[in-house]
């Protein structure tokens, strides 16, 4: 059986996905959807793979340990090295709440289940997102639970079934993940309901909502088995690829429903361009020198630049000029050639590293150092730094704000709300949602808290803004989709508003402060 041909084309695609996602990551308005690079990777990832799993297997030299260890000698040193250097910038630089989230982000991160995590995360009270050093490595966990799952079932598939199985399935698969993403953006009740997630959060994170993304990547190719008919009908197919990856990169943006349909341009765009093959005018552009080598080191390009950014601007706590983000964007192209010419390259050369003894050594090696990588955010080095009473990083008088008086947190308050005043002439009683975590905080530290009974009663945002009197409540659940849609949930805010409304707390209340999000 013939050699699979390297394509110089494929590697200027991946310069071009990886130039986008930082141009994005850059704030650069421009290229306000270049999170869609995320996607040509998929779809370049679920082409490569199948690919060489089918050659083998069709050769009979397919074997699952020679696979697995080729993907860790292409990911996991440069991904632990990221993970290291990120560990170390974050104890020095991040305060101690973001140091104990940055924490449980390495630990997911370490056993490729980021994705999760953050899906997890993102909710009302989430963190700004550019404050996130490890948030990109979200879509390296989906594509290693990618390469968990589909070698498996391609070798099944291609031993067990018929020639046209594997296109049905893909065809069966695609459809279903696509069609999953138009009813979780719609909202799928069980969401929400039951897993308590947020639709577009779980059809960006979760796998099963981008198995439509990997599988257009594998049809490609079945579909090489039947060749374009001339150069022609290549070129068209290369420039309107082209030009689908190009008209998402600029008119997508982050108030765009992503993955759902709209992932179809970039993922068939990124598919009509391998399709087409190398020898067209487009393809040929996209093995131009320069570009061919931002795509070899667009793994460690892309592991590197999101932290350089994050942890930069974490020092310097302001917005970027346009002179520093060209200097952060050329500090991430000069730190990932050094990985990618020192760490990359060496575990991926043949010699002694192909060896089966090092094999084994480097399993055991990556392995141990997940593990000790996983356990790290457990350390003292990390519990201790995300303690402000016992934080070796700041000075003593900072110490002040771990005493309750200096720092009440809505939470704090929040198991109190049925506890009667304290003998006061000024009882407060503030009456909202988490937005009150603020008013309760200015009281305190501007010191009135001290002179006076504060008590708190929080409100489900679900339920509206205020407590709705009783006689009202037809008209206001009719107003409110959620409690429209809910009727258990209509009979859960009644209760909820009859107890505020008959409590001993608004009766004896001398201030009432109300604070929402008002929507």
């Amino acid at each position: 059986m013939k050699t699979l041909n390297y394509r110089s084309d494929i590697d200027g695609l991946r310069g071009v996905a990886v130039l986008l996602v930082i141009l994005f990551h850059a704030e650069i308005q421009v290229f306000q959807g270049g999170y869609i690079g995320v996607d040509v990777f998929f779809v370049i990832s679920g082409y490569l793979i199948t690919r060489l799993i089918r050659h083998e297997t069709l050769a009979g030299t397919f074997r699952f340990s020679r696979f697995y260890m080729r993907r860790i000698r292409r990911l996991f040193p440069s991904f632990a090295f990221t993970l290291v250097c990120s560990a170390l910038a974050a104890y020095y630089l991040l305060s101690p709440p973001q140091l104990e989230r940055f924490s449980d982000s390495l630990f997911f991160a370490s056993v490729s289940l980021s994705n999760f995590y953050f899906l997890l995360e993102t909710d009302y009270f989430d963190l700004n997102a550019s404050f996130k050093p490890l948030l990109h490595l979200w879509s390296l966990s989906v594509e290693e639970q990618f390469y968990l799952v589909w070698p498996f079932v391609l070798v099944i598939l291609l031993a067990k079934t018929p020639r046209w199985a594997v296109p049905v399935f893909l065809l069966l698969a695609g459809a279903a993940s696509l069609y999953l993403n138009g009813k979780a953006i719609d909202g799928l009740a069980f969401l929400q309901r039951y897993l308590y997630l947020d639709g577009p959060a779980t059809i960006f994170y979760l796998p099963i909502f981008r198995v439509f993304e990997f599988a257009i990547g594998v049809g490609v190719v079945w579909m090489e088995r039947r060749p374009l008919p001339n150069k022609l009908v290549a070129t068209i197919c290369s420039l309107l690829g082209v030009t689908l990856i190009t008209i998402a990169a600029l008119t997508y943006s982050k108030f765009t429903p992503f993955p759902t349909y709209y992932a179809l341009l970039p993922c068939l765009g990124t598919a009509l361009v391998i399709y087409a093959g190398p020898t067209t005018f487009a393809n040929k552009a996209l093995s131009y020198r320069w570009l061919v080598g931002v795509g070899l080191v667009s793994y460690s390009l892309y592991l590197i630049h999101w932290p350089v950014f994050v942890f930069y601007k974490h020092f310097k706590i302001d917005n970027l000029n346009h002179l520093e983000t060209l200097l952060l964007i050329g500090a991430s192209v000069i730190a990932a050639v050094l990985m990618y010419r020192f760490i990359e390259q060496p575990f991926r050369r043949q010699g002694r590293f192909a060896s089966p003894q090092f094999s084994k050594k480097l399993s055991l090696a990556a392995v141990s150092a997940t593990a000790l990588i996983a356990l790290l955010p457990q350390t003292e080095l990390f519990t201790s730094g995300a303690n402000v009473k016992t934080n070796v990083r700041f000075p003593a008088f900072l110490e002040k704000y771990n005493d309750p008086h200096y720092h009440y947190l809505w939470s704090h308050y929040r198991p109190r709300e049925r506890v009667p005043f304290e003998q006061s002439d000024a009882r407060i009683l503030i009456v909202g949602d988490s937005q009150s975590a603020d008013i309760l905080n200015v009281l305190m530290e501007g010191g009135v808290g001290r002179r006076a009974s504060v008590r708190t009663h929080e409100l489900d945002i679900k339920c509206g803004n205020l407590p709705a009197p009783l006689h009202i409540w037809e008209n206001y659940a009719a107003a409110l989709p959620a409690l429209k849609n809910d009727p258990q949930l209509s009979g859960t805010c009644k209760t909820a508003s009859k107890r505020f409304l008959e409590g001993l707390n608004l009766k004896e209340a001398t201030t009432v402060m109300l604070a929402s999000l008002w929507k």
